[in-house]
């Protein structure tokens, strides 16, 4: 099991899904397979590692709502230190 860490933004976008009636038991079953290191379905989720940029270099990508879902999950593993790092979730145009 990894360790949990949430950014300052991922916490605010949070908030921000919190006020848009967002299902969030969507994203803590997504949450809590990432951290208990369960392979997520690629074909459910679209589990894939970002193009780097400068805002997320070797980061991961998820569909929160099912394959054709705007809704992402963008996060970072650590594994030296069994820590997985939740960087921002909302929507594309929220998150990039």
């Amino acid at each position: 099991m990894l360790e949990m860490k949430q950014t300052t933004k991922f916490k605010k976008d949070l908030k921000r899904l919190k006020k848009r009636n967002a299902n969030l038991e969507k994203l803590k079953t997504v949450i809590q397979m990432i951290v208990e290191e369960v392979p997520l379905l690629e074909e459910e989720y679209r589990a894939h590692i970002l193009e780097p940029t400068k805002d997320y270099l070797d980061c991961w990508e998820c569909h929160i709502s099912g394959r054709n879902s705007d809704w992402l999950l963008i996060y970072k593993f650590y594994p030296s230190q069994k820590l997985v790092s939740f960087i921002r979730t909302g929507t594309h145009s929220d998150v990039f």
